[in-house]
C-alpha cells in the first residue's frame, strides 16, 4: 500500500492482536510483532467499548488494520486500543488507521 504516511513511519512499536478469551474469560493475545508507525503523545478523552470516557495518552498512525482490544507496548507497558479511526485517502480507499491508546 502506498500511503500518505509512508515517509513519516519512522518509529516502531510492539503489537499483539487480541484473539479471544480463555476458559476463565481472560484475554488471549497472538504473537508479538514489531510494526512501523508514527506515534504522537497527546492526551485526549475518548469513549471506550462501553461508551465510558477514558484518557488516551497517545495516537498511533499505522497502515495495518488494528482492532479494539489489541495492544501496543508503549513506555514499557501494554496499552489497550481504545479507539480506531479509519482514514480514507482522496482515491476513496483506506489510507491508514489512527489508533488511540
Amino acid at each position: 500500500m502506498n500511503s500518505l504516511l509512508t515517509g513519516f513511519q519512522n518509529q516502531s512499536v510492539t503489537y499483539r492482536p487480541y484473539q479471544g478469551a480463555d476458559a476463565y474469560g481472560g484475554p488471549v493475545y497472538g504473537g508479538e510483532q514489531e510494526l512501523c508507525c508514527r506515534v504522537e503523545n497527546s492526551r485526549r478523552w475518548v469513549p471506550d467499548s462501553t461508551g465510558e470516557l477514558v484518557p488516551s495518552e497517545a495516537v498511533i498512525y499505522i497502515t495495518l488494520a488494528i482492532h479494539p482490544q489489541d495492544q501496543f507496548l508503549l513506555g514499557g507497558r501494554w496499552r489497550p486500543v481504545l479507539q480506531v479511526t479509519e482514514a480514507v485517502g482522496l482515491d476513496g480507499r483506506t489510507d491508514h488507521w489512527e489508533v488511540r491508546v
